[in-house]
């Protein structure tokens, strides 16, 4: 298979704390980073909401990735979220992907639990020339599912929403799917799959083409969802991409570990996957 491989830009959770917090742990199934997560979030918040430093810090996030040997990023909403981000913020993050030669693959985040920022959301994906939102539905999808549809339908985008810890098997994530198979479809996470001890390649083909995105991760153990260098944990990482002959659309390398490093392992995974 010749893959388009994709950095998420996520996987930067734990950079403006210098990597310095602990692994995710999973003990509570529906909030696993039990409060690393948000405390990251924040940080991501402060320090790329101000306006005027906005265009030098996606620059010095972005310009590692580039040289690391990616063409194609997938955008997460952190990094540009519709809660803080500007007009001249979202025309500065086109300039700056632009001007690296990067292209963007998705938009990583929630329809939200509003209109407004469900609109917000699908127009920051469309400034960005993205034709996929990556993340998930939330409350409005869920509430109001035909003008989430005509948001989507309007902007030009389709919807692939990921398998999280409320998914353990590819029937309950379908079931949040639902029909509307040109607009909405799955985002595929390998790693959540294995912590739910879920076979990974049975999901591919379970998914069929319902499958709209692939986020490849490996994590160490059944149960847990601890970020190890691809094809060193539980996912049969190789048999998986074995599994998607003929998927034709991205795969985002994820990486999400507060105290790591991510392009090491990304760089290290590109590197031998283009044979370099």
């Amino acid at each position: 298979m010749s893959a388009m491989y994709a950095f998420v830009t996520a996987n930067f959770i734990g950079r403006e704390l210098g990597y310095s917090l602990p692994g995710w742990r999973v003990d509570d199934p529906v909030h696993p980073f039990l409060g690393g997560w948000d405390t990251c979030a924040a940080a991501v918040r402060e320090a790329f909401s101000p306006e005027e430093t906005y265009r030098e810090r996606l620059g010095a996030l972005l310009g590692p990735v580039r040289a690391a040997g990616f063409e194609t990023i997938e955008f997460w909403s952190g990094h540009l979220n519709p809660l803080w981000a500007t007009d001249r913020q979202i025309g500065v993050a086109r300039e700056v992907v632009d001007g690296l030669g990067l292209r963007v693959v998705g938009f990583s985040g929630y329809i939200g639990a509003s209109r407004e920022y469900a609109e917000r959301t699908c127009r920051i994906a469309a400034a960005l020339g993205t034709p996929l939102l990556t993340g998930g539905g939330g409350a409005f999808f869920r509430e109001e599912r035909a003008a989430a549809l005509g948001l989507l339908d309007r902007y030009g985008l389709r919807l692939a929403i990921e398998n999280h810890p409320e998914h353990p098997t590819p029937e309950v994530l379908l079931a949040e799917v639902g029909g509307d198979a040109e607009l909405v479809g799955v985002n595929l996470d390998t790693g959540w799959w294995a912590t739910h001890g879920y076979d990974g390649v049975k999901a591919v083909g379970e998914l069929g083409d319902r499958l709209f995105h692939v986020q490849l991760k490996d994590v160490a153990a059944v149960g847990t969802h601890h970020p190890t260098p691809f094809g060193t944990g539980v996912v049969p990482v190789q048999e998986v991409l074995d599994a998607l002959d003929g998927y034709s659309g991205a795969i985002s390398l994820e990486y999400l570990a507060a105290d790591t490093d991510p392009i090491p392992p990304c760089r290290d995974f590109l590197s031998r996957a283009q044979g370099r």
